[in-house]
């Protein structure tokens, strides 16, 4: 007796739901509130980080955010191995 799903079915634009085999459909709902709060975090800190925008440090700006994006994106690259491995054995 168990689940009988694949992780590509579930109902969430992310990649950490796929963590657990026994992970029902019916917690779509519980995904979906954290869509809405990641968008939420995510303005706020826009929010927050805007302040640090003028055109004096326009190019700092820019350039550091890039760079800090570049960055997050090469680690997760380095990460890919280990998530493949900790999903080993889910459908």
């Amino acid at each position: 007796m168990g689940f009988n799903y694949h992780w590509r079915d579930v109902d969430f634009a992310g990649w950490f739901v796929c963590y657990d085999q026994a992970y029902a459909k019916g917690f779509h709902l519980a995904n979906e509130s954290m869509y809405f709060l990641a968008t939420a975090v995510g303005s706020a800190l826009n929010a927050q980080i805007v302040g640090l925008y003028n055109p004096t440090t326009e190019v700092h700006y820019f350039l550091g955010f890039g760079t800090a994006a570049i960055a997050l994106g090469i680690l997760m690259l380095f990460m890919v191995k280990t998530v493949k491995r900790l999903m080993d054995g889910i459908q």
